[in-house]
């Protein structure tokens, strides 16, 4: 693996978004909202979850864009 990016709307997704769908997340349980845009919770959460160094992952806002990891 040469490199990890990751591109979207940053300031929408919460680094436990990559761990935990919303979906998951039962009645009454706290959904994590995101306050500020948080580049390196993303690629930190993306590097674990890939069990990949952190300096793989690249991560690049695009507003009002999906998140899409190459």
């Amino acid at each position: 693996m040469a490199a990890i990016e990751v591109r979207g709307a940053v300031g929408a997704w919460h680094p436990s978004y990559f761990v935990k769908a919303l979906e998951s997340y039962g009645e009454g349980e706290q959904v994590p909202i995101p306050e500020d845009p948080d580049f390196n919770g993303i690629a930190q959460a993306v590097s674990r979850g890939l069990e990949l160094p952190r300096g793989l992952v690249t991560v690049e806002d695009v507003p009002d864009g999906d998140q899409i990891i190459r």
